[in-house]
């Protein structure tokens, strides 16, 4: 008998007396067959429980932060609120123009000053400073062709007024003026080289914008009254020619201020 069961086919022969005897024998092959058939699968069947679990991919799709393009960038951010302290040096440069000191108007020049100023919402700061104006030949009355130039020494008491980057407030101060002049008058004949000393008080105010990480930028106005400076001596004769000043001299000034805590 050629059996046949899950891909193995066997061949078993026998030998019996009847037919009922033959039909009782291959009954019983099949049965043992079957029995080991069903053995053989269960050893060789791959194991259910140890597969790994296949996850099935995830339908929620992951949504990016809505960005939008449009949208306005932030905005800077607000200063610090300004506590009361000391800062120990301020060293500021900057140009100015003056009208009515000098013959020639206005007069360019250069300044440079140094102090101290107070953080807080108030800023008291002490100054001092100078400034020096460029040589000119003058043009004016029995001055014409003699060379002027100008150095100022000063000092100033300022009291600002600190609100987000800005800062504003009058200044008290003195200045003192050192003048130059050389060459020929008209009408002396006579080349000389003099110099001039007076003083002057000074009223100002000035506005400062002072953004992080740039320097503070500060423009500043003042007059100034000289005194004892009537006329000027230009030859040894002491000849003297009309005053080019008025009562009273105004000076602008902008330029950058750096603060070192």
């Amino acid at each position: 008998m050629i059996l046949e069961l899950e891909g193995r086919q066997t061949e078993r022969s026998f030998e019996a007396e009847s037919c009922d005897a033959i039909a009782a024998a291959t009954a019983l092959i099949i049965a043992v067959a079957a029995e080991e058939g069903a053995a053989w699968s269960e050893t060789f069947q791959p194991d259910q429980a140890s597969e790994v679990p296949t996850v099935p991919p995830s339908t929620e799709e992951e949504t990016p932060e809505a960005s939008d393009e449009n949208e306005a960038p932030p905005p800077p951010p607000e200063p610090p609120e300004p506590e009361p302290g000391f800062l120990p040096l301020v060293v500021a440069v900057g140009g100015l123009v003056d009208v009515g000191t000098l013959p020639n108007r206005p007069a360019p020049g250069l300044e440079a000053s140094a102090g101290r100023r107070w953080s807080g919402p108030w800023r008291p700061r002490l100054l001092l400073g100078t400034s020096f104006f460029l040589s000119q030949r003058s043009a004016y009355g029995s001055l014409t062709g003699v060379n002027l130039w100008l150095l100022n020494v000063s000092a100033r008491a300022c009291l600002g007024a600190a609100f987000s980057y800005f800062e504003i407030g009058p200044c008290l101060g003195t200045d003192l003026a050192i003048l130059h002049s050389s060459g020929l008058g008209v009408g002396t004949g006579i080349e000389s080289a003099r110099f001039r000393v007076w003083p002057a008080p000074v009223v100002s105010g000035f506005a400062s914008w002072d953004y992080p990480g740039i320097p503070c930028v500060v423009l500043r106005a003042e007059v100034l009254a000289p005194l004892g400076q009537s006329s000027i001596t230009v030859d040894r004769n002491d000849d003297k020619g009309p005053s080019p000043f008025p009562g009273l001299a105004l000076r602008v000034a902008i330029g950058l201020e750096f603060h070192f805590e």
